[in-house]
């Protein structure tokens, strides 16, 4: 979880693009669907 969003994230370089990303402000229903897709 970042309170960066994802272009800048990946921009930088700060996180692989694999890697499963939630940029804040989340809501509840977005944070549920990441981990289902992580658990995947």
């Amino acid at each position: 979880m970042s309170g960066y969003s994802e272009d800048i994230v990946y921009k930088k370089d700060i996180l692989e693009k694999e890697l499963p990303l939630i940029s804040k402000p989340v809501s509840p229903a977005k944070i549920l669907e990441k981990v289902r897709d992580a658990q995947n």
